[in-house]
């Protein structure tokens, strides 16, 4: 079974009698398919920058895990409820698969199960924004993780 995807946004004309068009031919030809919409845009690649840095920089400044871990770390205490809310498929195959893992083994899951690569903007953004909270209000060693100044402009 080919997925082709159709990313539409704003007013395109061009993109979207394409897909009408590829939907239109599917349907002449009688073959059975399946389309889904997902609201949103996918995560940028500037959101994504942000992330990697502020791993860095938190596993810098408080000497308690690499970047790696602190990555892990953030996806399962942070990402994984994001998504867990917001999708149905998520919520199930992560509750399937990774929920009955010991808290280590997790982690490790982590580097595999895909969690902000499925992420759209919005969540991307309050994702970024759970970490820089959570960081800023440790008792000991707060982290203050910064927006670059473009990112908040648009």
């Amino acid at each position: 079974m080919s997925e082709k995807v159709f990313v539409l946004s704003g007013y395109d004309g061009e993109k979207f009698s394409a897909f009408i068009d590829y939907v239109h031919d599917k349907y002449q030809q009688r073959e059975p398919m399946t389309i889904t919409v997902q609201e949103g845009k996918r995560r940028s690649i500037d959101q994504n920058s942000i992330s990697h840095k502020w791993y860095a920089q938190i596993a810098m400044d408080t000497g308690e895990m690499s970047a790696h871990e602190v990555r892990r770390f953030c996806k399962l205490h942070f990402g994984v409820p994001i998504l867990r809310a917001e999708s149905t498929r998520f919520r199930e195959s992560y509750d399937l698969v990774i929920k009955p893992m010991e808290y280590p083994m997790k982690l490790v899951a982590m580097e595999i199960f895909p969690v902000t690569r499925l992420m759209k903007t919005k969540q991307m953004t309050r994702y970024l924004k759970d970490i820089q909270k959570h960081y800023a209000d440790r008792n000991t060693d707060p982290v203050l993780l910064q927006f670059p100044e473009e990112y908040l402009q648009s």
